[in-house]
């Protein structure tokens, strides 16, 4: 449940970024309200495949750097500490 909950905020950004872009673009020469719609939706998809691809691999990066950080040193051979 929480991967969704994560998942529909990336959604929720990347609407936000793409309707950021389509204003940036003033240049679209595009007069109805459906060709505006489905501009900003075809741009949604790319901006949360780029986020999603960002967001999971900053997650595997912070699991190894905690995995790293609590694994204890091995004792070495013969040595009784």
């Amino acid at each position: 449940m929480k991967t969704f909950r994560k998942l529909l905020g990336l959604l929720v950004v990347s609407v936000m970024i793409a309707i950021g872009l389509f204003f940036i673009n003033s240049s679209v020469i595009v007069s109805s309200f459906s060709d505006k719609v489905s501009e900003i939706l075809f741009l949604t998809l790319p901006v949360f495949i780029v986020l999603a691809i960002l967001f999971y691999v900053n997650r595997a990066l912070v699991r190894t750097v905690k995995s790293v950080r609590n694994k204890k040193p091995s004792a070495g051979e013969g040595l009784n500490l």
